[in-house]
């Protein structure tokens, strides 16, 4: 079928390839009079999967590839079956730039589903931060990368063509064009932002958890200061002699328990009193 294609529009073999040998990073290539275009376009609702999305353009003949079913040129099919819609009076530029659009504003449904699960992980990394959560954090982050590196890609590519130093784009397209520009740039912030926000939730989660660990570690230290007294005295005075401590004392033993509560006590109210052995309820 390619082959068929190639001979009958004359279409480039390079860029051919590209159609063939999918993913490709969204770009702008331009054979002779021809331009060969490179999107990516989300079609799944709640995944990172998306589709790459090929359009080459000689004069007045427009051709596209998609990898699969399913896309969002749903309303322009509608559009374009209605004789007196601009996309049947207009010209092959105006088309271009409506896939284009219609690509770019695939990617924005997916953009607010990841900063809702951006906002929703902070509210609960608040509230009650745990290693799972350092786990979901990860595989959101990672989606986040995803869509930074193809909304990167995708705001050069539409820069290029808004360039359009072979003059493809006739003078009353080109204000759209900006107009998806801009949309592009937009979804480059956002994914800026909230990778940014990923990142400073793990931090934060990782901090946490750690502050934690070290009052915990910082009690258990307390509690062993607590029984070093103890334990000196009851390892001097531990032997089976008669009313130890020094020897035949009457009340030697009733002293050396007196000692160990009067340490122990002591010690334990200069440590909460000092904050050590006192964990933080914020």
């Amino acid at each position: 079928m390619i082959e068929k294609l190639v001979a009958t529009f004359d279409l480039p073999w390079l860029a051919m390839e590209d159609v063939l040998h999918s993913p490709q990073r969204p770009k702008v290539e331009t054979y002779d009079e021809a331009r060969f275009i490179v999107m990516r376009m989300f079609d799944r609702p709640g995944t990172c999967d998306m589709d790459q999305f090929s359009v080459f353009v000689r004069g007045n003949v427009v051709v596209t590839f998609q990898e699969r079913p399913g896309d969002p040129f749903g309303a322009m099919r509608q559009r374009i079956a209605h004789p007196d819609s601009q996309l049947r009076q207009r010209g092959a530029d105006y088309l271009v730039y409506r896939f284009i659009d219609a690509c770019v504003d695939s990617i924005f449904p997916e953009m607010q589903r990841l900063s809702d699960t951006v906002e929703r992980v902070e509210d609960v990394a608040i509230e009650r931060p745990t290693a799972k959560l350092i786990r979901d954090l990860h595989e959101l982050r990672r989606d986040l990368r995803v869509l930074e590196r193809i909304a990167l890609g995708t705001r050069d590519a539409v820069a290029a063509l808004v360039r359009d130093e072979e003059g493809f784009f006739d003078r009353a397209t080109q204000p759209y064009l900006r107009d998806v520009f801009d949309h592009a740039s937009q979804i480059v912030e956002l994914s800026h932002y909230y990778t940014s926000v990923a990142n400073d939730i793990g931090a934060f989660i990782i901090g946490t958890l750690d502050l934690r660990m070290n009052q915990v570690m910082r009690v258990l230290a307390g509690v062993t200061v607590v029984l070093m007294p103890p334990t000196l005295i009851a390892g001097i005075y531990g032997m089976n002699f008669d009313n130890m401590p020094e020897l035949h004392t009457q009340w030697g033993y009733f002293g050396a328990l007196a000692a160990i509560l009067l340490l122990g006590t002591s010690l334990a109210i200069w440590m909460r009193r000092i904050g050590w052995i006192r964990l933080d309820s914020d």
